[in-house]
């Protein structure tokens, strides 16, 4: 069988393989994010930038579009798509130097060839600098940030996010360590993806619940859940790597737990009930009762007769 080779030891076939980045420009994706409303992957570079710029691959793994975005950025590391709108996370800091990172945001109308206005949004984290590689954005254009290094955390940005000054962030929960990518499942959860580990987490108390094995790439970094929803996409850096399919970790549901006794002391053994005689048995023990009572009151009559007398 044929086999596409990740790393020396380690072999997928070709069933496991989504497709390869074949475009030159693309040269070290940072991001990868799932696009149903046009059918495509967005992806991204990572590194300092004058001008910023995302793809449009096909799910064969053909560049279908490139969008351009007149912005300077310092460390693109992520991307997120929701609702026609494109979110870039400007959020690596490897050494912890930035007073601010940043999310762009750009509307995407059409898979083409074009040079888009956008909204570059500064945020701040309140217990210093952090690296990140990782950004989540829901349904309602919530956005948080997942850190790397000591101490990585989830950052809340605010509801309402403003152009004319920096934004503050909120941590909301530790993080596994090392995630490099995110991204909301088809479930409502989230996705968290490290270099060897998928977490399935739960946004609403932001525990993980389940994890599963992901291979091990060539920088890998991104995660995106496949356009048919069935899987998780795994990609490398670097032109003419492969981007592999991963399970969706699934969490077993918890059996609901029994309701505890009221009291401490000792509980009564339960009555036993005697089981049901059977109809044959009903209709014998009848019969003698009815022979029994016929009886008694042919002595009772008799006695009255001789009494009379």
């Amino acid at each position: 069988m044929l086999v596409v080779l990740l790393t020396p030891g380690l072999s997928y076939g070709l069933d496991n393989v989504a497709f390869t980045w074949n475009d030159p420009r693309l040269t070290a994706p940072s991001g990868v994010t799932t696009d149903t409303d046009h059918n495509v992957y967005w992806a991204t570079s990572s590194g300092a930038a004058a001008t910023t710029a995302i793809y449009a691959v096909t799910p064969e793994g053909r560049t279908a579009g490139r969008v351009v975005m007149n912005v300077p950025t310092t460390a693109v590391e992520a991307i997120a798509y929701q609702g026609r709108q494109i979110f870039l996370g400007d959020i690596g800091d490897p050494t912890r130097a930035r007073k601010q990172v940043a999310v762009i945001q750009a509307t995407v109308t059409a898979v083409t060839d074009a040079t888009v206005s956008y909204l570059v949004y500064g945020l701040t984290f309140p217990d210093g600098a952090h690296d990140a590689e990782a950004i989540l954005v829901g349904k309602d254009s919530q956005i948080h940030i997942i850190t790397r290094g000591d101490s990585p955390g989830i950052y809340q940005a605010p509801n309402r996010l403003v152009t004319n000054r920096v934004n503050a962030l909120t941590r909301v929960a530790d993080a596994p360590a090392d995630i490099t990518d995110a991204t909301y499942l088809p479930s409502g959860r989230v996705a968290l993806r490290s270099p060897t580990e998928v977490y399935e987490v739960d946004p609403t108390t932001w525990q993980t619940v389940a994890t599963s094995a992901i291979p091990t790439q060539e920088k890998g970094k991104s995660l995106a859940v496949a356009l048919d929803g069935t899987v998780l996409l795994a990609a490398g850096q670097g032109a003419g790597t492969t981007v592999v399919k991963v399970d969706i970790p699934s969490s077993p549901v918890q059996p609901a737990p029994a309701p505890s006794s009221a009291s401490s002391g000792p509980t009564a053994p339960a009555a036993t009930a005697s089981p049901a005689p059977s109809s044959g048995e009903g209709d014998r023990s009848g019969t003698l009762v009815a022979l029994v009572a016929a009886a008694l009151l042919a002595v009772i009559a008799a006695s009255y007769t001789l009494i009379r007398r």
